[in-house]
């Protein structure tokens, strides 16, 4: 951690060193991505339970609503990335946060399907605004040598958010209604997020007299600062490093969307729904877990042998699940689930980073995260289907264990991560 020392200190005294700013940037990173992902995406699930409770719509008709959901969010981030670059990236992560919250507020207003639809499309409009594009984006720009610690520690807040909110909202919304529910969880939803981006968020080190890390800034002969070194968009995504990651993210995400939509019921299913929820408290406590000790391997170690490894170890992890019949098998089965599950998605952004430099890299991200939306929206599909064809959830983790280790065999034969351009 870089710092910075104090000018006004006594004659005769140590000065006090000043903690780099950066840091502030990922306390704020880590409340916003816990309000979001707590009131967002681990809930999404809780409201498509209360709408075919309370309005009456079919589980098939209203889980197509999750669909559109990460469809929509995956291309706003294209748009979504090209704002970040021309604008101050708080007026986005406001924004959304103001767009995700109105949308949750009119969800409890919804009686034909068709307006689940329509507001779930807005939904993921805002909620990529307000999470993982932008908040990657800034970890990268303030960070380069310390940017594998300071992401694991930000984007913890996507498990913590789904550990402490999401059970709060769905006792809201199962004691309430969501009539009533909705107002209070949308008006956390964006004062959650818009507080700490309005008052503690700094765009860009630079703007500080900062580089990455509160090393020196970089400038020009002129005192400009130097533009951000990397690879062009263009050249970027049309790389084989670049095709066979966002391939390998594709089928990684489908296996892993697919596993956590179902698997409250695959536990429920094989055991009890009690033992299904201490399942899922696992699941969550060991993605936390798993993503803190990610930052200190991805630190010290390649990001591409340790994304293929993770990957690996989610379809061992879901092959233990198709075939555990026990409460320790389930158990654990879990508990190496969301040792992956964390830091799959914390690796992403990190690679990108590594491979393309920062030029263009909201762009670069924004599109292998779109990408990689389509994964995350078929795989509940696919896991259903599977289940209904062959008869139950043996064969379904089996097809998204294999699916797995068919991501991994892409990222693996991408080869070593490149360097991006001078």
């Amino acid at each position: 951690m870089s710092q910075k020392l104090s000018r006004n200190a006594p004659l005769g005294e140590e000065p006090r060193p000043r903690i780099f700013y950066g840091w502030r940037v990922v306390a704020s990173v880590f409340v916003i991505m816990t309000f979001s992902s707590g009131l967002g995406f681990y809930n999404i699930s809780v409201i498509l339970s209360a709408l075919t409770r309370e309005q009456g719509f079919s589980v098939s008709l209203a889980s197509a609503a999750t669909a559109v959901f990460f469809v929509v969010s995956g291309f706003a981030g294209l748009s979504i990335s090209k704002l970040i670059v021309r604008y101050d990236i708080r007026y986005t992560i406001i924004g959304g946060a103001a767009l995700a919250g109105i949308s949750m507020m009119a969800i409890s207003y919804c009686t034909q399907i068709w307006q689940v639809f329509v507001v779930y499309a807005v939904f993921g409009i805002g909620f990529s605004g307000s999470n993982m594009v932008p908040c990657a984006t800034l970890i990268t720009r303030w960070f380069e040598r310390g940017r594998a610690k300071a992401l694991s520690i930000a984007s913890t807040g996507l498990s913590f958010g789904g550990m402490l909110l999401t059970p709060i909202s769905a006792s809201m919304i199962t004691h309430n209604g969501l009539a009533s529910a909705m107002p209070w969880v949308s008006g956390l939803y964006m004062l959650g997020i818009i507080i700490p981006a309005a008052f503690m968020l700094k765009p860009d080190p630079a703007l500080m007299g900062l580089g990455p890390d509160g090393g020196p800034l970089r400038v020009h002969i002129e005192g400009k600062p130097a533009p951000r070194a990397g690879t062009p968009y263009d050249e970027a995504i049309r790389s084989r490093f670049f095709i066979f990651c966002v391939a390998a993210y594709l089928l990684i995400m489908l296996a892993q969307v697919g596993s956590i939509a179902h698997h409250f019921n695959l536990v429920t299913t094989r055991i009890s729904p009690a033992v299904a929820a201490t399942s899922i408290v696992f699941l969550s406590v060991a993605s936390a877990a798993g993503r803190l000790a990610g930052g200190w391997f991805a630190s010290r170690y390649s990001l591409h042998m340790f994304a293929v490894l993770l990957m690996i170890g989610q379809g061992i992890s879901q092959f233990t699940l198709a075939g555990g019949n026990s409460v320790l098998a389930l158990l654990i089965g879990s508990t190496i689930f969301g040792l992956t599950v964390g830091n799959i998605l914390m690796l992403m952004p990190l690679i990108f980073a590594q491979a393309f430099g920062l030029r263009d890299y909201a762009r670069i991200y924004s599109q292998g995260n779109m990408i990689s939306a389509f994964g995350m929206a078929a795989g509940p599909l696919a896991v259903g289907l599977v289940h209904d064809w062959l008869g139950g959830y043996g064969g379904a983790y089996a097809f998204v264990g294999a699916t797995s280790v068919l991501g991994a065999w892409l990222l693996y034969r991408a080869g070593p991560i490149p360097k991006p351009n001078e």
